[in-house]
């Protein structure tokens, strides 16, 4: 384990079953990050990064759940939402804070855009304005049909 190192964090059965999923979870997102503190790794929780974040020991760690790691901070860039149109899946990570209230994107350093992800996006978009028009299309056919009733004297339309 280093610096900057990003793990997701789940409590084990024996936690959950002592003091409540619910209660565990509170204020605690699980994503936790990797600092130095006085010459020892401590794991700082996501959910109040900026102010008083949980900190946990590897200690605690070991003792209360398990780690996954995610990646390392040092290894990314951070990015917008935008990337996700240009970027393969596996090229980036997506980091929740305050059970997803704040997102931040980050992209590894040695990705390329994905000709397949951008066709993808362009297609995808390509659809949505095809179920637009064909939405609008039905919309404009109904307004016709009211206005001919209309112009043909029968004012119980609903407009």
């Amino acid at each position: 384990m280093k610096v900057n190192d990003v793990f997701l964090f789940e409590y084990n059965e024996d936690m959950i079953e002592k003091f409540g999923q619910q209660s565990l979870y509170w204020c605690f997102d699980g994503i936790l990050v990797a600092k130095k503190k006085n010459n020892e790794i401590i794991l700082i929780d996501t959910y109040w990064l900026s102010s008083q974040p949980k900190i946990m020991t590897l200690e605690e760690v070991k003792r209360k759940g398990k780690l996954k790691f995610l990646f390392n901070l040092d290894d990314v860039i951070e990015t917008d939402r935008s990337a996700l149109k240009y970027y393969n899946n596996e090229d980036i990570y997506i980091l929740n804070a305050q059970h997803g209230y704040e997102t931040k994107y980050y992209l590894k350093k040695d990705a390329k855009k994905s000709q397949s992800k951008m066709l993808e996006t362009v297609n995808n978009e390509i659809d949505e304005a095809k179920q637009k028009i064909e939405r609008l299309q039905q919309q404009l056919n109904i307004l016709i049909d009211k206005k001919e009733k209309i112009e043909a004297g029968n004012l119980d339309v609903v407009l």
